[in-house]
């Protein structure tokens, strides 16, 4: 490497266009006026605020008590006295969430820019060092305007960490001998950090390395891959999982309480069909806690997990003890089903899971004037300010119209790799380590991407904001391949044209 070359990949130069991009990526959140919100945000404020309470009763960390001063108990949102914890609400999200909600939640959402800005510089450092800055900064400006990047970056939510631990995954994986021990440490934090904010991005994480290291068999996948490191990744995942098992004994030892997860499997296969059926022919017979609620199904999965309706809902308004029951109960439903009807069991989830690759969208996730009545009993005062005082609540069309702007700009990232993957073919095994490289990088981003549609397709449902939130990462991959192809081109046509 060039003196000169070394010199643009300073520390000062790699900050100054970082905090450039992160200030690009939060272009949305300030045009909307404050950051965006979703029904579960508050549960992630709320959740450590309570556990602040709990570890230092005689302090008062928040600035107010949730639901309009109503003095809440100080148990994760459950009666004192009561045993049962409702998971999926991970503690650890809660940490940036409330300390932002304590300060200002613009430094959330700076946080959350900032990882994604300083990962994309670094994948344009390592696989474009020629045009690293200028590269980064265009792609960072193209993705904040038309892919979910900015949007998941300012939501309130642990929704953009899976993205962000894919592409440092990737990062990790193919240049770990580039990086420096600084960045292999911050490498590292964001795939831990990713793996504990949410169940589904441990599984995730898990899935991947699993995948990773079956391709490892493979000579074509093994030139590719030859030059990751799977320790820390590896650690990463075991520290997610440790992360998520000390919080369930937490739970335990300071509350006297059990952890349950929402019975996300029965509610997608009741939606799906087989369930609903295996209901319907075996209750009350089999003994299953669902049976008591057989009378109201079939309803959507949304519906069986979050209905309030005491005529229509199911787990939402069940006894705690019942709830337990729902979810603890949820492997041998499953169990059940299948053997019950194995092949439309199947063949089911695997269109759902293929299914959730194309279902992408935002229209759902933004709190709407119709949610008024949610908004005024479980946020915050200071919040609920911001919640009003957004244009997308005022205008609630405008996230639709983002939505159709996101699935177009999709599908024509989605052509870019097309066209990029036929050329690769065509062309065959590369002996130039970059492009090499490059391809690595592919195949990492689009394994992830898959992967996540085929777990949260499969074990929830299929759902706009679950591909939505890692969605940017297509045309991110598109912008590197574009742009590679490029700088190739350029340089041919100056050896032919005899250019310096």
């Amino acid at each position: 490497m060039s003196q000169t070359a070394h010199q643009e990949f300073g520390p000062v130069s790699t900050i100054a266009v970082t905090l450039i991009g992160m200030v690009i990526l939060m272009a949305l959140p300030i045009i909307n006026n404050g950051p965006f919100f979703y029904f579960d945000t508050t549960s992630y404020i709320e959740q450590l605020a309570k556990a602040v309470k709990v570890l230092f009763p005689v302090s008062d960390p928040s600035p107010e008590d949730f639901n309009n001063g109503v003095p809440q108990n100080p148990t994760f949102g459950v009666a004192v006295g009561d045993n049962i914890v409702k998971g999926g609400r991970s503690i650890y999200y809660s940490l940036p969430a409330y300390l932002g909600w304590i300060t200002s939640l613009w430094l959330t959402v700076a946080l959350q820019a900032v990882v994604i800005s300083w990962l994309i510089v670094k994948l344009f450092q390592l696989s474009c060092p020629r045009i690293w800055a200028r590269g980064s900064v265009t792609v960072i400006t193209v993705i904040s305007f038309l892919s979910s990047a900015s949007f998941f970056a300012g939501l309130i939510m642990p929704d953009i960490w899976v993205g962000l631990m894919i592409l440092a995954l990737a990062l990790t994986w193919i240049y770990d001998v580039r990086l420096t021990k600084r960045e292999k440490f911050l490498m590292f934090g964001i795939l831990t950090f990713g793996a504990l904010a949410h169940n589904s991005h441990l599984a995730l994480l898990a899935a991947m390395l699993v995948a990773l290291a079956i391709l490892q068999f493979f000579p074509g996948f093994r030139r590719l891959l030859a030059n990751g490191a799977f320790a820390l990744p590896m650690l990463a995942l075991l520290l997610g999982i440790f992360g998520h098992f000390a919080f369930s004994s937490a739970i335990r030892v300071l509350y006297d309480a059990r952890l349950i997860q929402l019975p996300h499997i029965t509610a997608h296969l009741v939606d799906l069909g087989p369930g609903l059926r295996y209901v319907e022919n075996n209750c009350p017979e089999s003994g299953f806690a669902v049976c008591d609620y057989v009378d109201r199904l079939p309803v959507d999965w949304i519906a069986f997990l979050f209905d309030s309706k005491p005529e229509t809902g199911v787990f939402a308004i069940a006894p705690q003890p019942v709830q337990q029951a729902l979810s603890d109960e949820q492997l041998g439903f499953a169990i059940a089903t299948l053997m019950s009807e194995p092949v439309p069991l199947m063949k089911g989830l695997l269109l759902d899971g293929l299914s959730q690759l194309w279902k992408i969208s935002i229209d759902d996730v933004p709190i709407g004037p119709n949610n008024q009545d949610y908004i005024d009993s479980n946020f915050p005062t200071d919040v609920v300010e911001m919640v009003l005082g957004a244009r997308i609540f005022q205008s609630p069309a405008l996230v639709t119209r983002f939505s159709i702007v996101i699935q177009i700009f999709t599908a024509f990232s989605a052509v870019i790799i097309l066209l990029w993957m036929i050329q690769s073919i065509k062309e065959g095994v590369s002996t130039d380590q970059r492009v090499q490289n490059i391809r690595a990088v592919a195949v990492i981003l689009l394994l992830g991407l898959f992967l996540n549609a085929l777990i949260c397709g499969v074990l929830a449902s299929p759902y706009g904001r679950f591909q939505a939130r890692i969605i940017w990462l297509l045309p991110v991959l598109a912008a590197l391949v574009w742009t590679d192809s490029a700088v190739i081109w350029r340089e041919k046509v100056r050896k032919v044209l005899g250019s310096p």
